[in-house]
């Protein structure tokens, strides 16, 4: 670590204690290769601490190890002439029993010659990394604002470990020379039962993020973690004052560990505009749909059978509300998740393979849609007609006169013209007057997109109501 004597390597002190597996520097100014010329600053901050801190040190295989490391006290002060003249504090970070690998880097940074590689894969573990009470002045050629965070840390970090994440407290402002100020609150923030394996190699799928996504969702039966929790989040952005008072998501697992259940409690997230220029003109587009504020309510409640690859959305359960708008339900049964997920892994090297498993893998036993009004149509209607010089009327009308020449448009689709016209008529009397839209379908076997295509395809096959289970309504 090049710690026998200030200066040996990258860290300076006045004062050392060292006792068995102990050891105590005191009055210590750090630097590292990021806080260099190097690393893109015209001048460096200066970054000192009260004390550094080691129990447990050890050799390990020839690499330094420890138990604890734990910088107290920290300070960040900014160069005289520096264009950054961020500055603050932060009262401590630690890593507890890091594996062997991660202390043998940390160590590089201390010492002499260039850092170690990060360690990656298995190599990168440890059982907590936090940083406590971080308190930040920033200054710089973009603006100047404030950035403070009570507590953040890693836990049982490790490919065999089920790790935590968690945050509290964090708040930050900033004010730009030429745009809108930024004000960012969060009481809190977790994740429990981390799968660091499946998130480590999602990661090193692809720098893609959609790949990386994807990679995530490869097996529907291992979401990759147990429970996620946000709690106090409001974000003043622009001319928007966004609000989220908590959300809880929470998977179920069958005893071999499988995901069985992913629900997410219903929440509440509201927009409204501030007092600013920018917010003007968010209240003028609010006004004209006939609100003030804007909330939302969402939740999601899915059952999933490892053992069939059956996704289930109970209807009730999952839904998107519009606060004095509308609600949308939604509904549904189907299998063929895990293939379309494993498809998707290689849609960037066989994109064919990703549209071949949605027409013939993904399988629908049910689908549902219910939407009910309470006054949104016809506030947008008239927000449409505002915006575009139109008469609101005249527009419904076309839009009904638009629906009414669907059915001759079925015969080439493969769908019975009944089925059709039974839509349409639905959907034209919601647009008439917006009541609850209901769209079904339970067909009697179940039915995969490709049926869709074939059905088109032969003019003496036709899905009817009944092989569709279909109905449509606005009651």
């Amino acid at each position: 670590m090049s710690l026998s004597s200030s200066g040996e390597g990258r860290v300076q002190y006045t004062n050392s204690n060292i006792s068995g597996d102990k050891a105590t520097f005191s009055n210590v100014t750090l630097s590292s290769p990021a806080l260099s010329r190097d690393s893109g600053w015209d001048e460096p901050p200066v970054v000192t601490a009260e004390t550094l801190e080691f129990d447990g040190l050890g050799m390990f295989n020839g690499q330094a190890n420890f138990g604890l490391m734990r910088l107290n006290n920290i300070r960040i002060t900014p160069a005289p002439d520096a264009e950054d003249q961020t500055s603050g504090t932060i009262k401590y970070i630690e890593l507890i029993n890091p594996s062997a690998e991660t202390a043998a880097w940390v160590a590089s940074l201390f010492g002499q010659g260039e850092p170690a590689d990060f360690p990656e894969g298995a190599a990168l573990s440890f059982d907590r990394w936090a940083v406590g009470d971080v308190n930040l002045t920033v200054d710089d050629a973009s603006g100047t604002g404030r950035f403070t965070l009570a507590s953040f840390y890693i836990a049982s970090l490790g490919l065999e470990k089920s790790g935590k994440v968690g945050l509290s407290d964090l708040v930050f402002t900033f004010a730009g020379e030429e745009e809108s100020d930024v004000n960012v609150r969060l009481e809190g923030f977790g994740v429990s039962g981390i799968d660091y394996g499946l998130l480590l190699a999602a990661a090193n799928s692809s720098e893609d993020p959609m790949a990386i996504s994807s990679a995530l969702q490869a097996d529907p039966s291992n979401p990759g973690f147990d429970a996620i929790s946000i709690r106090g989040f409001k974000a003043d952005v622009a001319g928007a004052a966004i609000d989220l008072p908590r959300m809880t998501s929470a998977v179920s697992r069958d005893p071999q560990g499988r995901a069985t259940r992913f629900k997410t409690d219903p929440f509440t997230i509201s927009l409204a505009a501030r007092d600013n220029p920018d917010g003007e003109e968010l209240a003028a587009m609010l006004a004209m749909l006939g609100y003030e504020a804007m909330q939302m309510r969402i939740a999601s409640d899915q059952a999933y059978d490892p053992e069939t690859d059956i996704l289930s959305l109970a209807k009730d359960a999952n839904f998107i509300e519009l606060v004095d708008g509308f609600r949308l339900d939604f509904g549904a049964k189907y299998a063929g998740s895990r293939a379309l997920a494993a498809a998707s892994a290689f849609a960037e090297t066989d994109p064919d393979a990703v549209l071949a498993s949605v027409m013939s893998d993904l399988k629908f036993f049910e689908l549902s849609l219910v939407l009910k009004d309470n006054g949104f149509f016809n506030r947008a209607l008239n927000a449409y007609g505002t915006m575009s010089g139109e008469d609101p009327q005249q527009v419904r009308q076309m839009m009904v006169g638009a629906l009414a020449f669907a059915p001759m448009f079925a015969s080439g689709t493969g769908i019975d013209a009944p089925v059709v016209t039974e839509l349409a008529g639905a959907l034209s009397s919601f647009v008439q007057d917006p009541k609850t839209l209901s769209i079904r379908f339970a067909p009697a076997t179940p039915l995969t997109p490709q049926v869709l295509i074939d059905a088109s395809a032969d003019p003496s096959f036709k899905l009817t109501k009944e092989t569709l289970g279909f109905s449509a309504d606005n009651r």
